[in-house]
């Protein structure tokens, strides 16, 4: 009878398990690579506008009021103010994406590292019900409490405003999404190697998880933007952008493997 009942809730379990695996369409948001360079491209059409419209308005004045002094002014001035709105607008938008951008940024990492949490957890707890016993199960609960305390969520509107206040705490957003990200792959894949051997013991194959996040040095990338005077920041912006893609696709690759070999438990 109790065996009957640690069955079921096994089954419990593993079906938690499911669940969690096929939510990653919801959590893991895989972001075009070209959305991140919309605001830079938008407020250099901006600046573009800006230089030509300054430059027309100043030809135009000074041609009118050669010939007809007075009506030059107000054409050169309405021209002006058209000019003003289009750029204003267009920085606006920039604006509104480049906060977009850093939203979906902080939330698909909230996400992502919420749900895979919930999801060992829940492996640990099948494997129990299970009745494995094995010294590195402890390996598991340490490393699912290294989440837990190291993985915490962080506010997206809190580092927008933050960002948007002072400009240099951007460059501080793309240090905790490039390190957070590193350290999680690292802190999943320990996991998963370990749960892999594990399962290994008791004839059970899980293939391990591929390393596909490089370890990027913060201070070696601010020298290196400085220095490029920015042109570096497009490739971080590139990196903080791929990297969890990249991560993502490792997910949607494996999971369904984890379901499928745990199933065989």
């Amino acid at each position: 009878m109790l065996e009957t009942s640690r069955g079921d809730i096994a089954k419990q379990y593993l079906e938690i398990i499911r669940r969690e695996s096929e939510r990653r369409r919801e959590t893991d948001y895989t972001m075009p690579l070209w959305l991140p360079f919309i605001p830079a491209i938008l407020s250099l059409v901006a600046a573009i506008l800006a230089i030509a419209g300054n430059t027309f308005v100043v030809v135009e004045t000074n041609k009118y009021t050669m010939f007809l002094q007075g009506s030059g002014n107000i054409v050169a001035s309405s021209t002006g103010n058209v000019l003003v709105f289009t750029v204003f607008i267009i920085l606006l938008a920039a604006a509104a994406l480049n906060i977009y951008v850093v939203y979906k940024w902080i939330d698909r990492r909230n996400t992502h590292f919420e749900r895979i949490l919930r999801m060992f957890e829940t492996v640990v707890s099948y494997l129990d019900a299970r009745g494995v016993s094995d010294p590195e199960m402890g390996t598991l609960r340490s490393l699912i409490y290294e989440m837990r305390m190291q993985e915490k969520s962080r506010s997206p509107v809190l580092w927008i405003v933050l960002s948007l206040v002072f400009n240099i705490v951007y460059i501080y957003v793309l240090h905790f999404l490039t390190k957070d990200f590193y350290e999680h792959e690292q802190r999943e894949r320990s996991f998963l190697e370990t749960l892999s051997r594990i399962l290994q013991k008791r004839g059970i194959y899980l293939e391990e998880p591929r390393s596909v996040i490089p370890y990027r040095n913060t201070v070696v990338y601010v020298i290196l933007s400085v220095l490029t005077l920015g042109v570096f920041l497009l490739y971080w912006i590139y990196a903080v952008t791929r990297d969890p893609n990249e991560h993502f696709a490792e997910h949607e690759r494996l999971e369904p493997m984890l379901v499928e070999a745990l199933a065989k438990l």
